[in-house]
């Protein structure tokens, strides 16, 4: 949602068909219709092209609670939310946010009807219930770690040994599903 793209979305949308090889690659926008032609010009894969964001997504009944909250938010990622929801469910396929970097083929998820990324996190739903000053600390010494990660050269690969200690939580920037 908006007028710009960065340049790391351009690099995101190359990641994946490289590793992924896709047949169709769709990149879903509302407003940038401006920059389409420069947008294909980078991306130049045969089954690359551009959808527009919108109401239309949550046509059919079985749509119609997605399609009333579409209306009354207005939260960009609130609405990609569900645009992201809408498409796997008319659609299916794999759905990745425009800041992922793939590493690897997806292949292996293929045989799943339903899927969504994990991720670490330093601050779990559970802690903002805790009045324990040991989570707190806990969590703040893991935010700080998980700094240091991002600032070192090779830092992933620290963060690898580190990441047992942090909650796994559900993430919706990598997701795929079946019609």
């Amino acid at each position: 949602f908006g007028i710009e793209l960065p340049w790391t979305a351009m690099l995101s949308i190359l990641s994946a068909i490289k590793h992924c090889q896709p047949k169709k690659v769709s990149l879903i926008h509302s407003g940038l219709e401006s920059k389409a032609d420069l947008i294909h010009k980078t991306v130049d894969y045969p089954g690359f092209d551009m959808m527009e964001a919108g109401p239309h997504w949550f046509e059919g009944s079985e749509m119609d609670t997605a399609r009333q909250l579409y209306a009354k938010v207005t939260a960009p990622a609130a609405k990609a939310n569900l645009i992201r929801l809408a498409v796997l469910y008319q659609k299916g396929g794999v759905y990745l946010d425009t800041d992922t970097i793939t590493m690897q083929s997806l292949d292996s998820l293929k045989s799943y009807q339903g899927y969504c990324g994990l991720e670490p996190l330093a601050l779990p739903a559970s802690l903002y219930q805790s009045m324990n000053p040991l989570s707190w600390a806990k969590a703040g010494l893991l935010l700080a770690l998980r700094d240091v990660c991002v600032r070192l050269p090779q830092g992933y690969k620290i963060f690898k040994a580190i990441e047992p200690f942090y909650t796994q939580g559900v993430n919706n920037a990598v997701m795929g599903s079946v019609p």
